[in-house]
């Protein structure tokens, strides 16, 4: 029993370690810019509120995203934020499907389709190994 408890610990670990490499994946490729030295125009990433009463769909700029992330401290979950709208810890990264424009929180725990839409079930990242 005592061993159950332990790998159900070390896969709670696992998942949430992913979890955060993901959001850092998802930010870095969010916030990336084509332009070469210089200083580029600041970029925001995409959050969505999962508080059901709100649900609120907002931008963050990337700097505060950044900021945020420190503040939290935490590498064991995916990062959260405070929802302008409720004011609310309730708002994670989002993503935007190119197909329907359905606004989603990625699925963590699937890296090889953390992109599925959960409207229309389109994912880049999937679409793209189908080609290699």
């Amino acid at each position: 029993m005592d061993m159950d408890k332990v790998m159900k610990k070390r896969v709670s670990i696992g998942i949430a370690v992913g979890c955060t490499a993901l959001a850092v994946i998802i930010t870095v490729i969010t916030n990336r810019s084509g332009s070469i030295g210089g200083s580029a125009p600041s970029s925001s990433v995409l959050l969505m509120c999962v508080n059901p009463q709100c649900g609120n769909i907002f931008k963050l700029d990337a700097k505060d995203t950044r900021r945020n992330n420190e503040e939290a401290g935490s590498a064991t979950a995916p990062p959260v934020f405070k929802c302008p709208k409720c004011g609310q810890m309730s708002a994670y990264i989002a993503m935007k499907c190119p197909k329907c424009g359905t606004v989603f929180i990625p699925n963590y725990q699937d890296p090889e389709a953390f992109d599925k839409c959960s409207k229309c079930g389109y994912s880049k990242h999937k679409e793209l190994n189908k080609k290699k």
